[in-house]
Protein backbone atom coordinates (compact mmCIF):
# COMPACT_ATOMS: atom_id res chain seq x y z
CA UNK A 1 0.00 0.00 0.00
CA UNK A 2 2.82 2.40 0.74
CA UNK A 3 4.27 1.93 -2.72
CA UNK A 4 0.89 2.74 -4.26
CA UNK A 5 0.65 5.82 -2.06
CA UNK A 6 4.16 6.87 -3.09
CA UNK A 7 3.28 6.53 -6.78
CA UNK A 8 -0.23 8.02 -6.62
CA UNK A 9 -0.02 10.92 -4.19
CA UNK A 10 2.35 13.11 -6.25
CA UNK A 11 0.07 12.66 -9.27
CA UNK A 12 -3.37 13.07 -7.72
CA UNK A 13 -2.84 14.90 -4.41
CA UNK A 14 0.47 16.77 -4.70
CA UNK A 15 -0.41 19.47 -2.19
CA UNK A 16 -2.60 17.48 0.21
CA UNK A 17 -1.74 17.40 3.89
CA UNK A 18 -1.31 13.88 5.26
CA UNK A 19 -2.71 12.06 2.23
CA UNK A 20 -3.20 8.30 2.28
CA UNK A 21 -4.41 5.63 -0.08
CA UNK A 22 -7.90 6.31 1.26
CA UNK A 23 -7.72 9.97 0.25
CA UNK A 24 -6.40 8.94 -3.17
CA UNK A 25 -9.35 6.55 -3.50
CA UNK A 26 -11.81 9.25 -2.44
CA UNK A 27 -10.29 11.75 -4.87
CA UNK A 28 -10.37 9.35 -7.82
CA UNK A 29 -13.91 8.32 -6.99
CA UNK A 30 -15.13 11.92 -6.86
CA UNK A 31 -13.04 13.21 -9.79
CA UNK A 32 -13.17 10.17 -12.08
CA UNK A 33 -14.64 12.28 -14.90
CA UNK A 34 -11.45 14.39 -14.89
CA UNK A 35 -9.12 11.46 -15.60
CA UNK A 36 -8.72 8.90 -18.35
CA UNK A 37 -6.92 5.64 -18.93
CA UNK A 38 -4.55 5.42 -21.88
CA UNK A 39 -6.12 2.11 -22.90
CA UNK A 40 -8.87 2.81 -25.41
CA UNK A 41 -12.47 1.83 -24.79
CA UNK A 42 -14.77 0.05 -27.25
CA UNK A 43 -15.24 3.19 -29.38
CA UNK A 44 -11.49 3.93 -29.43
CA UNK A 45 -11.66 6.80 -26.94
CA UNK A 46 -9.46 6.92 -23.85
CA UNK A 47 -10.86 4.49 -21.33
CA UNK A 48 -12.61 5.18 -18.05
CA UNK A 49 -10.61 4.97 -14.82
CA UNK A 50 -13.35 2.89 -13.21
CA UNK A 51 -11.07 -0.16 -13.11
CA UNK A 52 -8.37 1.90 -11.37
CA UNK A 53 -10.85 3.19 -8.78
CA UNK A 54 -11.98 -0.39 -8.13
CA UNK A 55 -8.40 -1.67 -7.80
CA UNK A 56 -7.47 1.09 -5.34
CA UNK A 57 -10.67 0.42 -3.39
CA UNK A 58 -10.07 -3.33 -3.36
CA UNK A 59 -6.58 -2.81 -2.00
CA UNK A 60 -7.79 -0.25 0.54
CA UNK A 61 -10.74 -2.24 1.89
CA UNK A 62 -9.30 -5.73 1.46
CA UNK A 63 -6.02 -5.20 3.27
CA UNK A 64 -7.59 -5.03 6.73
CA UNK A 65 -4.63 -5.94 8.89
CA UNK A 66 -3.11 -2.46 8.65
CA UNK A 67 -5.15 -1.22 11.65
CA UNK A 68 -4.62 -3.86 14.29
CA UNK A 69 -7.48 -4.23 16.74
CA UNK A 70 -9.91 -2.02 14.83
CA UNK A 71 -13.50 -3.01 14.17
CA UNK A 72 -12.67 -4.07 10.62
CA UNK A 73 -9.28 -5.63 11.37
CA UNK A 74 -8.93 -9.17 10.07
CA UNK A 75 -6.07 -11.56 9.44
CA UNK A 76 -4.79 -11.64 5.87
CA UNK A 77 -4.22 -15.02 4.27
CA UNK A 78 -1.12 -15.69 2.17
CA UNK A 79 -3.29 -15.85 -0.96
CA UNK A 80 -4.89 -12.50 -0.13
CA UNK A 81 -1.46 -10.95 0.50
CA UNK A 82 -0.21 -12.22 -2.87
CA UNK A 83 -3.28 -10.86 -4.64
CA UNK A 84 -2.82 -7.49 -2.91
CA UNK A 85 0.81 -7.45 -4.02
CA UNK A 86 -0.26 -8.07 -7.62
CA UNK A 87 -2.81 -5.25 -7.50
CA UNK A 88 -0.32 -2.89 -5.86
CA UNK A 89 2.40 -3.72 -8.39
CA UNK A 90 0.03 -3.10 -11.27
CA UNK A 91 -1.16 0.22 -9.85
CA UNK A 92 2.39 1.44 -9.17
CA UNK A 93 3.37 0.53 -12.72
CA UNK A 94 0.33 2.21 -14.30
CA UNK A 95 0.80 5.38 -12.27
CA UNK A 96 4.54 5.43 -12.98
CA UNK A 97 4.14 5.22 -16.76
CA UNK A 98 1.37 7.83 -16.90
CA UNK A 99 -1.35 5.38 -17.89
CA UNK A 100 -3.83 7.31 -15.76
CA UNK A 101 -3.81 10.95 -16.75
CA UNK A 102 -5.84 14.12 -16.45
CA UNK A 103 -8.16 14.64 -19.42
CA UNK A 104 -7.19 17.50 -21.71
CA UNK A 105 -9.13 20.68 -21.01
Amino acid sequence: MRAVEAAAIPIFLPVATNPSLGTVRDHLQQARSKYELVIADKVNSPGSIDVIVEMVGTLWFGHRDRHEGGLTSAAISPASAEAALSIATTLVHLFSIGAVRRKPS
